[in-house]
């Protein structure tokens, strides 16, 4: 629920970073509930924000109509939990356990991944989908070198022929303003970027 975001956000008797992380878990479950319940109005929004720099991305960008109307449409969201150093075997496990029209949400045990906070797995169009999900609540978040080395690390198991993209969970009073982030110089900085934000009630 927004109120418990505001909440969080207005609170002295927190600091910063914990703030940060109790949002992301809200984020998180807020995004398996409003796939369950969007419809076309206003609940979930997402639009392209593009490349920090141009050049072919090191993933195929997923269509932006249609992965708005796919985000919409799961069947069913089950979250799976590993350690960041498994996270490549079990996306790819994930992938391969997937049912018609589900998704799965790989969430790591550590608190800090840096270049994203978790991957949702499902299949568009016939395609593997692969949305490196990083939420926050800040103004701006741009990715160091060592987490772009993870992050270019996780895109190099995705298969062949895979979409994919990386996509920012944010806040309300974020998203319209929301621009391009700064990724540190790899390969990966010319990845595709998109917001996404979403109300439960």
């Amino acid at each position: 629920h927004d109120a418990k975001i505001d909440a969080l956000m207005s609170s002295s008797n927190l600091k910063q970073g914990t703030k940060g992380e109790m949002v992301e878990e809200l984020f998180f479950r807020q995004f398996v509930l409003a796939t369950r319940t969007a419809t076309k109005d206003s609940r979930l929004a997402l639009k392209l924000v593009g490349q920090k720099q141009k050049g072919t991305p090191p993933l195929q960008p997923p269509d932006k109509d249609k992965l708005d109307q796919c985000l919409r449409m799961f069947s069913d969201v089950s979250t799976r939990w590993c350690s960041k150093k498994d996270m490549a075997t079990v996306l790819l496990n994930a992938l391969a356990t997937l049912e018609q029209g589900a998704a799965t949400l790989l969430l790591p045990f550590e608190s800090n991944m840096k270049a994203f906070d978790g991957v949702l797995v499902f299949s568009l169009d016939s395609k593997p989908c692969f949305l490196f999900l990083q939420a926050t609540i800040a103004a701006r978040h741009p990715t160091s070198p060592q987490a772009t080395d993870y992050l270019n690390s996780m895109i190099g198991a995705v298969p062949e022929g895979a979409v994919g993209a990386l996509v920012f969970v944010l806040p309300n009073y974020r998203y319209e303003s929301w621009q391009v982030q700064d990724i540190a110089d790899k390969c990966v900085k010319s990845i595709m970027q998109f917001a996404l934000r979403f109300r439960v009630c």
